[in-house]
């Protein structure tokens, strides 16, 4: 399984995170999801960004990957991308959306996966 998730511009040193749903509101993440049969991650991560949280994004550019082997194959590719459009807002059954401070997405489920991507993220000068 492929998944593409937006690792959006910070604003004022926050990143834009979605819960993990109304069932764990406290479970943070990036915009995005799994890439479809026939789908590029570029391609992926734009709709799933807006299928999301209904966000425009143009310009993807592969910051991050995590490849997992196991009984559950996945690899999930990090985005960051230019906002082209929309107010971010809860889609479907996602619980919800907002910026909050780096820390916050270092905790949760995806915790140490995100703590080590923000640190390359920051180790590579694509933000501070």
């Amino acid at each position: 399984m492929r998944q593409a998730v937006a690792l959006l511009l910070p604003r004022d040193g926050r990143i834009l995170a979605i819960s993990r749903g109304v069932w764990r509101p406290w479970d943070l993440g990036l915009p995005g999801g799994k890439v479809e049969l026939g789908e590029t991650l570029e391609d992926a991560v734009v709709r799933e960004t807006f299928e999301a949280i209904g966000i425009y994004i143009r310009n993807p550019t592969a910051v991050y990957t995590r490849k997992c082997a196991g009984p559950t194959d996945f690899e999930t590719m990090v985005f960051m991308a230019d906002w082209l459009g929309g107010w971010p807002r809860v889609v479907g059954r996602e619980g919800w959306v907002r910026w909050v401070e780096p820390a916050r997405l270092c905790k949760g489920t995806f915790g140490e996966y995100n703590d080590k991507m923000l640190a390359h993220v920051r180790a590579n000068g694509l933000w501070i």
